[in-house]
Order: C-alpha cells, then sequence, then structure tokens
C-alpha cells in the first residue's frame, strides 16, 4: 500500500513544478481484539475520507465484541462501501448509548421497549437518516439471531424522493463546444465521466490501465469503489478509447510508470486565469472528490459561466459532479430503452434507475397525459367503447 508525498522542485524548467513520488504507506497487521480497524486491511484503496472504523466509543463491552463481530463479518463479504460500513458503525454506536442507558448485560435482553426507547430518542433525525438507522439495526438483530419483529416496517418514518436533475441536450452540446477552453486532461475527464455514466469516485479512483480488449471488443472496467471483488464493465467505442488513450499518455508522460490511477488532482484553477490557467499545476494524487474541490467539477462550472451556457429554457444550468450520472442514463433510456439505461447504471432493478436516474421526461409525460385530457373532458359528451379508452388505463 503506498501513499503520495508532493515536493516542491525550484531547479524545474517544467510549466509546474510540483514534484511527487510513492513512499510505502504502512498499515499495522488487523487484529480483532484492536479497537482500531483500517479499512486498507480490508479493501485495496478505499476513499482518503474514510480511514478507519473506531470501536472505543461502542459500548458496552459485550456489545462492542458483538459489533465487531458482525462488521468483519460485513467487510469479509466485500459487498459494502466503506462509506455504508462508516453509517451502520454509527447506527450500532448510537444503540450503544441506549444498551448502556438499560442496563442490558447480553443480547438476549434486548427488547421491543428497548427499540421503542432508541426511536424516541433518535426522532429529531430526518427521515433518511432514521429509516437508515433502523434498517442497519434490523440487519445486525438478524445477524445476532434476535426476533425479527424488535424492529417493525410502521416504525419508519414515510419518505418522499425529489426527481432527480439532469443536463439537457442544449447544455451538453454547449459545454462540449468548449471543452477546448479546459485543460485536456480535465476535459477528458468530464468525456470519460459522463459517457461510463460513473459515479464520481469511481472515475476520481479508475486504474490507469482501465481499457481491456476481450474477444475483439473493447471495454472500460470501473471498480466499484471498495466493492473489491465487483466491477462495471462499459463498452468502449472508438471515440472514447481515443481519449482514455491520451489520457494515458499524458499520464505517463508527466507522472511516470508508478502512477496507478488514469486521472491525477489539479491545483490552480482561478476564475481570473481562465481560460489560459498558467497557474495550473497537477498532483500526483488521485483527484479530489468533494465537489467543492474536484477540479473537473470547478473547471465545468466556470465553463458554463463564463461563455455564458444556458439550457433549453434559457436558465444557467446547475452543475454538480454527479449530475453527469442521471444525464447520461435519461439520455440513454430515451434513445435506447430503461433496460440499456439499467445495464449502463449497474442496477439490479430498472425500478431503481427510473425512479431515481432517469424517469420520463415533461415531453414524454405530455405526450402520455394527452389520452386521458382527451378522455376527461369529452366536450362532445359521446359514448365511448371500451376498446377506445387508453390501453394505459
Amino acid at each position: 500500500v503506498y501513499k503520495r508525498q508532493v515536493q516542491f522542485d525550484p531547479k524545474s524548467t517544467k510549466t509546474y513544478s510540483w514534484q511527487g513520488r510513492l513512499i510505502e504507506d504502512k498499515i499495522p497487521t488487523y487484529d480483532f481484539s484492536s479497537d482500531i480497524w483500517h479499512y486498507k486491511q480490508f479493501y485495496n484503496d478505499p476513499p482518503a475520507k474514510y480511514k478507519k472504523i473506531i470501536f472505543q466509543k461502542i459500548n458496552p463491552l459485550w456489545y462492542r465484541k458483538e459489533a465487531k463481530q458482525y462488521l468483519l463479518y460485513l467487510l469479509k463479504s466485500h459487498k459494502y462501501e466503506s462509506s455504508t460500513i462508516n453509517n451502520i458503525t454509527s447506527s450500532i454506536r448510537k444503540f450503544g448509548v441506549i444498551v448502556v442507558k438499560s442496563k442490558i448485560s447480553s443480547k438476549e435482553k434486548i427488547t421491543r421497549e428497548t427499540i421503542l426507547l432508541f426511536i424516541s430518542e433518535n426522532k429529531k433525525l430526518n427521515n433518511i437518516s432514521f429509516n437508515r438507522n433502523l434498517k442497519s439495526l434490523e440487519d445486525f438483530f438478524e445477524f445476532l439471531g434476535l426476533a425479527p419483529s424488535l424492529v417493525r416496517s410502521r416504525d419508519k418514518k414515510k419518505q418522499t424522493y425529489n426527481e432527480p436533475e439532469w443536463l439537457d441536450q442544449t447544455t451538453r452540446n454547449s459545454i462540449e463546444q468548449h471543452l477546448d477552453k479546459l485543460p485536456s486532461p480535465i476535459a477528458r475527464h468530464y468525456l470519460v465521466q459522463f459517457y461510463t455514466a460513473a459515479r464520481p469516485g469511481d472515475i476520481c479512483n479508475l486504474p490507469f490501465d482501465c481499457l481491456v480488449e476481450d474477444n475483439t471488443k473493447w471495454y472500460i472496467n470501473i471498480p466499484l469503489q471498495d466493492k473489491t471483488n465487483r466491477q462495471k464493465r462499459v463498452p468502449a467505442n472508438r471515440k472514447v478509447r481515443k481519449l482514455i488513450e491520451q489520457q494515458q499518455q499524458w499520464i505517463r508522460e508527466t507522472w511516470g510508470e508508478q502512477f496507478p490511477h488514469l486521472f491525477c488532482h489539479f491545483v490552480g484553477i482561478r476564475p481570473e486565469s481562465y481560460p489560459e490557467f498558467p497557474s495550473l499545476r497537477p498532483l500526483p494524487q488521485t483527484p479530489e472528490r468533494n465537489t467543492q474541490n474536484n477540479p473537473m467539477v470547478i473547471s465545468i462550472k466556470m465553463l458554463i459561466d463564463r461563455e455564458n451556457i444556458l439550457d433549453a429554457n434559457g436558465q444557467k444550468p446547475h452543475f454538480t459532479g454527479r449530475i453527469t450520472r442521471p444525464s447520461r442514463l435519461q439520455q440513454v433510456r430515451v434513445k435506447y430503452g430503461l433496460e440499456a439505461a439499467r445495464l449502463l447504471a449497474d442496477h439490479k432493478s430498472p425500478n431503481t434507475t427510473f425512479q431515481h436516474y432517469a424517469p420520463p421526461t415533461r415531453e414524454e409525460k405530455g405526450k402520455v397525459a394527452l389520452p386521458f385530457q382527451e378522455l376527461l373532458l369529452n366536450t362532445e359528451n359521446k359514448f365511448l367503447a371500451y376498446e377506445t379508452l387508453p390501453e394505459s388505463l
């Protein structure tokens, strides 16, 4: 396992003078009895945001041991992202507060009354956080072999989902027309992230050798962040292959053979330096995932502002790192159908794709609604045979 060390080279003749090298990062050997576990003991390349699982605040001690057994089971399964493990650990720790307060001495003494006390203590949480806590505890109790009726469906709060936002065709075309104003590596970052419909974190950590040939066809292999035994495979057309090959060449010329990722971080992206960016400097680390610091997101926002890019309604689009995923899935759904969008998104259920990423557009809703409007109005007050009713009824 390696970490990156950055240093300033005053004798450099390049436009940037920051040099980097990779040094070995020593991680302690996994020990079940330790109250600090490192994600790198279980995952190859976890995000820097999630480094450790800390158990000191999970009490009492018998409960901490049960929590460790459960979290070890989850970690070894390699099915959960480190962010998910963090949320589960937080839920278990919160319930531990109730266990201490109720003076519970073993798992068998956890009752429905204990759950109701937990619900009362955490009722001020927003609906999503509250339900996530209950789901985590529900799964934890199942692992412990406790009665499934401890957490009940009526305990959970009602959740509503906002419709996803996406960039319309007008916005996407305008952005692509002006990408030559941005540094090439950053422009390629945007294009690859949009094409693959991958999550921002997965693209930030995309391996250098992600482009592979299989049976005369080319694919982009995208390891799903922290899910070390799974990866998403996206067919690569000639255009995106060329983009990736250009980026690979740039990385090798800039950082040599040691840098393991396709994209790197940049600093010195300032509005007043657009579009020359004389202070731009690459750093030998993966791009920051945080929207406020991600060089691609900062650059596209700047591009939209400086080139006065507007959407089809004449409004300035709101760009975020996450918006590329629903934008691409919506494009694919409209052109090739829901199943194609589901496969690209790597979703198990098409309902997830349809509800959270690529619902029908306003125009599509209008076309479907028209027969209902005609039926409901029935201005001539005619008899309507069953066969004439819209199929969607």
